[in-house]
């Protein structure tokens, strides 16, 4: 599978380990605005793809799912956009 984690602040890095350790998921691609969170995670994880705009997100056909970690009162813009696309929110 392909996943993006949205938010790489609280949530986002435990969601982004187990990701990585699933040999299920192929391709992880992670998005937050904060430069210094995305590049923490590329060392951790120097496989993963990064973005600072979900909205590129969204533009990726074989995406299979996406998980938002961000604050509570962006999940439901967020994941209605995705879920108008067809793609898997949790």
């Amino acid at each position: 599978m392909k996943i993006a984690v949205i938010g790489c602040g609280y949530w986002g890095p435990n969601l982004i380990r187990n990701f990585i350790q699933s040999n299920k998921v192929k391709e992880l691609i992670c998005c937050d605005l904060d430069q210094k969170r995305l590049a923490r995670m590329k060392a951790l994880y120097p496989s993963i793809g990064t973005t600072t705009q979900y909205e590129e997100l969204l533009n990726i056909n074989d995406l299979d799912g996406v998980a938002i970690a961000t604050p509570v009162k962006f999940h439901h813009p967020i994941a209605k956009e995705f879920l108008l696309r067809g793609k898997n929110v949790l």
